[in-house]
C-alpha cells in the first residue's frame, strides 16, 4: 500500500492505516534524533511528538510533495525547537526551517495531558460503553493506560511493543474516545467540558 494511498485511510478515521504509517516511518524519525540527541527518553519523546504532528495536520496535506519528504521536515523543525528550547541550536541549523509555526509541544513521558485530565474525569461506566465502539487493539491499549493506570514503559513490555508506538496509539485513541464523549454529552444534552483540542 502507497503512502497516499494510507493517508486516505487515516482522514478517513482508519488507526490501522496510522499504525502502519507510524511503523512505516519510525526508523526513518528516529535515526534523525538518535545521530543528534544522546538521551533515548528525550529521542522517543521526540518521536512521538513527530507522529502526534502527523496526525494533527494530515488533512493539511496535499501531495504537492512527497509524504517522506512531509514528515522530514516535520522532524527537522522538531529538532530544531528541542535545542531552541535548551538554548542550543548549532549554528547550521539556523536557517533549515521553512515554516514559520511554532511547533514547540510540551510533552512529557509520563505526565498527565489535558486529554488525560478530560477523560478521567468522566463516568467509569460511560467509559467502559465507549471502549465496546473500539477495536479490540484500541480497547486494550486505553485499559492499561485509564484503567489498570499503567506507565508507557510498562503498556510497551505488556503488549511487546516499541514505547513510541504504544504512545502514537494512545494519543490517538484518546482523540476518538473524546471526540465521541462530546458527541455522547451532545446528544443527551448535558454540559459539555470545557476541554479543548
Amino acid at each position: 500500500m502507497t503512502d497516499i494511498e494510507l493517508i486516505e485511510r487515516i482522514k478517513g478515521g482508519d488507526d490501522s492505516a496510522f499504525t502502519l504509517l507510524f511503523k512505516r516511518y519510525q526508523l526513518s524519525v528516529t535515526s534523525v534524533f538518535t545521530r543528534n540527541i544522546k538521551n533515548k527518553t528525550d529521542v522517543d519523546d521526540l518521536v512521538m511528538m513527530v507522529f502526534i504532528k502527523v496526525f494533527r495536520h494530515i488533512n493539511k496535506y496535499d501531495g504537492s510533495s512527497s509524504f517522506n519528504a512531509w514528515i522530514t521536515k516535520i522532524t527537522h523543525n522538531t529538532l530544531i525547537d528541542y535545542y531552541r528550547q535548551r538554548k542550543r541550536l548549532p549554528k547550521v541549523m539556523e536557517n533549515i526551517r521553512e515554516d514559520g509555526d511554532s511547533y514547540v509541544e510540551n510533552v512529557a513521558l509520563d505526565s498527565e495531558s489535558p486529554e488525560d485530565i478530560y477523560i478521567k474525569k468522566q463516568n467509569h461506566g460511560e467509559l467502559r460503553e465507549l471502549l465496546k465502539e473500539l477495536n479490540p487493539e484500541q480497547h486494550k491499549i486505553i485499559e492499561l493506560r485509564f484503567f489498570k493506570e499503567l506507565q508507557y514503559s510498562d503498556i510497551a513490555k505488556e503488549l511487546n511493543m516499541p514505547i513510541g508506538s504504544v504512545k502514537a496509539q494512545i494519543y490517538r485513541v484518546k482523540q476518538i474516545l473524546i471526540k465521541k464523549l462530546k458527541e455522547k454529552q451532545k446528544k443527551n444534552g448535558t454540559p459539555i467540558d470545557s476541554y479543548k483540542e
